[in-house]
């Protein structure tokens, strides 16, 4: 909802007082969502990921700006030696976690964004690498607005934030303030509860010492508790630090009644319509994310090149008979065979090279549907690469399947009816690909 993917159930979200709604594409080009799983492509250069993140983002740019602005972006966030290191697997040796984490944030600096809603920016890191990430977090913070997700952080990792909100059992408020004012404040209720907190967990403080005071009057003591489900929420709307909260609110409220131009003086532009230009790079980029995955994986590409030729021996192969012991091609008995199963493999060819392709893209057109991703060109570039794929395929087909059985001179007919059927199989393909889940 922050990030104006979709609408509240009740309620408003506003951006400089501005109505948030997921028609609202002014606003939402100011704010980046970086969900926990990465969209890096496993084939490409750390460099190429960004560089093309600035091709959606900030199509306008040139080219020499635009290499200007990678490098800034990729030293920033303290990768740019891994330039032209292929980014691999996740799990692989290529690049770390850590810098798989800091490359995936560098991708939205460089656009406008100035909101960024990062999910888990440091689950599953080490210690070394979560002190980095939190370090480039720190000066992404830097006249921008970070809000995060965190699941049981350290409280050294934790003091580096300036507010924290923890959230109870079904989205429940138990606390905001400073991560400080949050271990007081667990460790006051802790007391005059008289809950009780292992050792360990006093020990470690931050999320581990809130979670288990959180957890303890729900726990078995003895006997069975009853407790509201509520009682962290009410007890912080009790408490100083939640009537402080409601002060500030109130007192910005008043300076904006007092100040109605600061409020209205902060309207965002409408975001420029894409020119032909911008059109074309960004018509270009998706022809480069289809073709790259394809031709630069070794497997994918041996894959690609020799499934037409021994799919055409082994048919080809098996129906090369004549009613005599001389094969020759006009006594031949199986050339409608043939033929039939040359279509049934040109629709092959167009479902399986398409089968997944909107449905794997899900993730990456999501992320990047603040930018205004072109879309009919999205599906053009896809086509045209698609199709040039099975063109190919079907290329490769023929020329094995007519040297085995004898054709002459009928190639191209055969050609452009295989290519069309194939046509049909990637249109059919990437409708179900863009409807199923």
């Amino acid at each position: 909802m922050l990030a104006g993917y979709t609408e509240p159930s009740f309620g408003t979200i506003r951006y400089n007082g501005e109505l948030m709604t997921p028609r609202a594409d002014s606003l939402r080009r100011h704010i980046a969502f970086i969900p926990r799983e990465d969209i890096l492509d496993e084939v490409m250069t750390v460099g190429e990921h960004v560089f093309q993140a600035s091709v959606v983002r900030r199509p306008r740019l040139s080219h020499a700006d635009r290499m200007r602005r990678v490098l800034t972006v990729l030293s920033f966030v303290g990768i740019g030696h891994l330039t032209k290191r292929t980014v691999g697997r996740a799990g692989e040796r290529t690049i770390s976690d850590g810098e798989r984490t800091r490359l995936n944030l560098g991708l939205d600096l460089t656009g406008t964004a100035e909101v960024f809603l990062i999910d888990e920016p440091i689950s599953g890191l080490s210690s070394r690498d979560s002190e980095r990430v939190i370090e480039t977090l720190e000066k992404m913070a830097r006249g921008r607005l970070l809000l995060c997700t965190l699941h049981r952080p350290a409280q050294t990792l934790l003091n580096r934030f300036d507010k924290v909100m923890v959230l109870d059992a079904h989205g429940q408020m138990a606390f905001w303030g400073t991560p400080q004012e949050m271990t007081r404040y667990f460790r006051e209720a802790a007391a005059e509860m008289r809950l009780h907190v292992s050792a360990e967990a006093r020990a470690a403080g931050g999320a581990d010492f809130v979670f288990e005071v959180l957890e303890a009057p729900f726990r078995r003591i003895g006997r069975q508790t009853h407790v509201s489900t509520t009682i962290w929420q009410e007890r912080f709307e009790k408490s100083p630090a939640y009537a402080a909260t409601l002060r500030e609110q109130r007192e910005e409220d008043e300076l904006e009644e007092q100040h109605p131009e600061v409020k209205s003086g902060s309207s965002i532009p409408p975001m420029p319509r894409r020119t032909p230009v911008e059109l074309w790079r960004l018509f270009c980029l998706w022809l480069l994310r289809t073709l790259y995955p394809r031709i630069r994986s070794r497997m994918g590409l041996y894959a690609m090149l020799l499934e037409g030729p021994v799919l055409a021996l082994l048919i080809a192969g098996t129906l090369r008979a004549a009613s005599d012991d001389l094969y020759t091609f006009y006594k031949s008995l199986h050339i409608n065979e043939f033929l039939f199963l040359s279509l049934v493999l040109a629709m092959f060819f167009g479902l399986t090279d398409a089968a997944c392709e909107i449905l794997r893209d899900r993730p990456l057109l999501r992320r990047e549907s603040n930018y205004k991703i072109f879309v009919t060109g999205y599906l053009m570039a896809k086509t045209l690469v698609l199709t040039g794929i099975a063109g190919v395929q079907c290329a490769l087909y023929l020329l094995v399947g007519h040297l085995v059985l004898g054709f002459h001179d009928m190639f191209w007919p055969h050609f452009w009816v295989m290519l069309l059927t194939a046509f049909v199989g990637i249109a059919l393909s990437l409708m179900v690909s863009a409807f199923v889940r």
